[in-house]
C-alpha cells in the first residue's frame, strides 16, 4: 500500500507513447526468457508459462525504492519504472489469458503438449476403451499396476516432472501435464477412453480436475480419491460419478476386521460394511446435491 501511494499516476499522461511501449518490451523480453528456459516442456507450456510470468515483480517496489534512495537512479527515472511495474502486473491476468489460448490453440493444432514432453519411451495412448489415470503417486501406481495385470489398457498423466521421469523407466504409459486442463488429456483418447480416475493426492487439484472434465466432458464417467467425507462431497458436487474416500474406506476396513474378531461371521461382517458404505455414498450425495438445489 505504501509503493502504491508513491506512484504518480501523471506519469501516464507525461510518457503516451513510452510508457506503453516500456509494458510491452518488459512483457515480452521477461517472458521470452522465461519461455526459452522451459522449451523442452514443449511449445504451448513454455509459451504459456511465459507469458503468465512475464510481468514485473513485487520486489522491483523494493529494488526501485531503494536505488531512488541512495540515488543510485533519478527520481523522475524511479518513477517511470514503477509505474511500468504497476502497468505489467495489471495487464498480467490479459497476459496469462492469452498464453492459455495459445497453449490450447497449439496443442489442438500441433500436437502439442502431451506429445511432446512424452518424452523418448513412451508409448502412444491407447485409441479406445482404455482408463486414463490422473496422478501417478502411490494410488495411481497401484490402480495401474491393477489394470495392467488383468490386460487392460491405460494411460497415466502426472504433473510432477520428477516423478514422472523416475517412473518412465518402469512404464511407457505415463505423460508430463496436469490433468485438470483436458485439452492435454484430449491427446490421451480421453474423449473415447472408458472412465478416468483420479488419484491425485491434492484435494483442490482434484476438484479442479472434476469441475473442467466435467465441463468439457459431460458423460465422462469420473472416478475420484477423497480425503475425507467433505472432500467427498465436494467431488460429487462438482460431478463425480464415484468418490472413494480415504478416511472412509480405511475405517471400514478396520471396522469391518473388528466385527470379524468379535465373533462376527466373515459374511455377515462383509454384509455390515457394504451396507455402512452404501449409506455413507447416499449420505455424501445427497448432502452435495442440496447445495445444488438451493442455488
Amino acid at each position: 500500500m505504501s509503493v502504491g501511494m508513491e506512484l504518480d499516476l501523471r506519469t501516464v499522461a507525461e510518457y503516451p507513447f513510452w510508457l506503453p511501449a516500456s509494458v510491452v518490451g518488459l512483457l515480452l523480453i521477461k517472458a521470452t526468457v522465461i519461455t526459452l528456459l522451459l522449451w523442452r516442456l514443449g511449445v504451448g507450456q513454455a509459451v504459456q508459462a511465459g507469458m503468465l510470468m512475464g510481468q514485473g515483480g513485487e520486489f522491483a517496489f523494493i529494488v526501485l525504492g531503494y536505488a531512488v534512495t541512495a540515488r543510485l537512479l533519478p527520481a523522475e527515472t524511479g518513477q517511470f519504472l514503477l509505474v511500468v511495474v504497476s502497468l505489467s502486473m495489471l495487464a498480467a491476468p490479459g497476459s496469462a489469458a492469452l498464453g492459455q489460448r495459445f497453449a490450447a490453440w497449439w496443442d489442438s493444432t500441433r500436437g502439442g503438449c502431451a506429445a511432446a514432453v512424452a518424452g523418448p519411451g513412451a508409448g502412444e495412448p491407447p485409441r479406445a476403451g482404455h482408463i486414463v489415470i490422473g496422478g501417478y503417486g502411490r494410488v495411481g501406481r497401484l490402480v495401474a499396476d491393477v489394470l495392467a495385470r488383468h490386460g487392460i489398457e491405460h494411460v497415466a498423466i502426472e504433473r510432477d516432472h520428477h516423478l514422472v521421469a523416475a517412473a518412465r523407466k518402469e512404464t511407457g504409459n505415463l505423460h508430463s501435464g496436469d490433468a485438470s486442463m483436458p485439452h492435454l488429456l484430449a491427446r490421451l483418447g480421453i474423449g473415447e477412453c472408458a472412465a478416468v480416475v483420479l488419484t491425485m493426492d491434492d484435494p483442490k487439484a482434484a476438484l479442479e480436475a472434476v469441475r473442467a472434465l466435467r465441463r468439457h466432458y459431460p458423460a465422462l464417467p469420473i472416478i475420484a480419491r477423497a480425503r475425507d467425507e467433505k472432500h467427498a462431497r465436494l467431488l460429487k458436487g462438482a460431478g463425480a460419478n464415484e468418490v472413494i474416500s480415504e478416511t472412509v474406506e480405511s475405517g471400514l476396513q478396520l471396522a469391518r476386521f473388528a466385527l470379524s474378531s468379535a465373533g462376527m461371521p466373515e459374511g455377515a461382517a462383509g454384509l455390515h460394511i457394504q451396507v455402512e458404505r452404501a449409506e455413507r455414498i447416499a449420505t455424501a450425495t445427497g448432502a452435495a446435491e442440496e447445495p445444488a438445489q438451493r442455488n
